[in-house]
């Protein structure tokens, strides 16, 4: 690497002979006197060229008695892209005690005695070290933005774990929204939500919602945009469920597009969960329906089976008596048994198609009932395990 500027500041009283003088001599140095003590930094026209300039470093020679400290500050602030600030000592660095050289935000010093190449090879190697140091810093801040991002999506996926568990226990359509509003609430968020149950729509926190956000929520029901965004007000809309948020941080994008990625994921969620509920209130309605039409047939048939065995075994007997003691010939005779026992066996027909049309119903009140039993939430909190003497708590 090569240095494109040094600048160095001489003191009235430094000697001729010594480094800063050489220094000065060299076609990439400029060279200017230390400010007075009592000068307006911000006002002196060598601060200024300094800036002007850019340079990689900047020498400055050290007398007793000066504020260096508000010096290197006027040049840091003023330069575009800070410099390595080096210190001349008129005595050699072995002879200053540690708190001279530590006092001023100099990153290091030279000696005044020192050759003109053994000094441009001391500032060469000071600014790769600056220059690696920074590349050093900038790789932290990368490593610890990667981090915290990092973080955050984990944290956000923990957010979705937690919602999950939430939903696990709900049992109705307004259990699902106060769970979204849960998640919402833990990302400093104000929602509202509507879920479509068999058809009715439902709005969430009940009797809590304006009408300006019913309006934009029914509006997104009906629009073929899965989410809408407007400012500070941003819409998720899946096929039962509207999620809308009005306090989006979107002037912040970063922040804005994990919030957006988080929210439609735990509305995605919270939408199976509301159908998985209608559908089991749906078969839970149907699964009445059926048990009262089972009970309604039951009672139809029990009696259509009585009084209909009754009135065929009266037939029957009446036509075999009819038969035996009416003066008939032996076909008439004949015929009327055929037909007792036609009249039999229809009844017996009968009484198996019913019983066949009940073995139906039975079957399929069962199959309702199996799959009511399926789709039931049955999640239930673990009781917490017995302590042991073995337990080792964590502080």
């Amino acid at each position: 690497m090569q240095t494109n500027k040094i600048v160095v500041f001489q003191s009235e009283n430094t000697d001729p002979a010594l480094l800063s003088y050489s220094l000065a001599s060299l076609e990439e140095c400029s060279a200017f006197a230390l400010p007075g003590k009592s000068d307006d930094l911000s006002q002196v026209s060598s601060i200024q060229a300094v800036a002007e300039l850019n340079p990689n470093v900047v020498l400055l020679d050290i007398v007793d008695g000066y504020d260096y400290s508000h010096l290197c500050a006027q040049i840091l602030d003023s330069s575009p892209e800070p410099p390595t600030i080096l210190g001349i000592l008129a005595k050699g660095v072995e002879e200053k005690p540690c708190n001279v050289l530590t006092k001023y935000p100099i990153d290091s010093y030279l000696g005044a005695e020192w050759t003109v190449d053994r000094t441009l090879e001391k500032i060469t190697s000071f600014t790769k070290l600056k220059l690696h140091n920074a590349e050093l810093k900038a790789q932290i801040e990368a490593t610890t933005d990667t981090a915290m991002t990092a973080m955050k999506a984990a944290s956000e996926i923990g957010l979705l774990m937690q919602l999950v568990e939430w939903l696990q226990t709900t049992r109705t359509t307004e259990d699902v929204a106060n769970c979204l509003f849960r998640l919402c609430n833990s990302i400093e968020l104000n929602a509202y939500v509507l879920v479509l149950d068999n058809g009715q729509e439902s709005f969430f926190p009940e009797g809590a919602v304006h009408e300006s956000a019913k309006k934009i929520m029914r509006e997104a029901l009906h629009s073929d945009i899965r989410v809408l965004s407007k400012n500070r007000i941003l819409v998720f809309r899946l096929d039962y469920l509207v999620l809308i948020i009005t306090n989006a941080p979107w002037e912040d994008q970063e922040k804005y597009g994990r919030l957006r990625d988080i929210l439609l994921q735990g509305a995605a969620l919270a939408e199976a969960k509301a159908r998985t509920i209608t559908v089991n209130n749906l078969i839970s309605a149907q699964h009445s329906q059926v048990n009262s039409i089972m009970d309604l047939i039951k009672s139809v048939s029990a009696e259509t089976q009585m009084y209909a065995r009754e009135i065929m075994k009266t037939l029957s007997d009446e036509l075999q008596v009819s038969a035996m003691t009416l003066d008939l010939t032996e076909d008439q005779e004949s015929k009327l048994m055929q037909l007792s026992n036609d009249a039999f066996e229809s009844i017996e027909v009968l009484y198996q198609n019913s019983d066949a049309l009940e073995q139906h119903f039975h079957s399929l009140i069962t199959s309702i009932t199996a799959v009511a039993e399926l789709t039931k939430n049955s999640a239930t909190e673990a009781p917490p395990e017995p302590t042991t003497d073995d337990d080792v708590e964590l502080f």
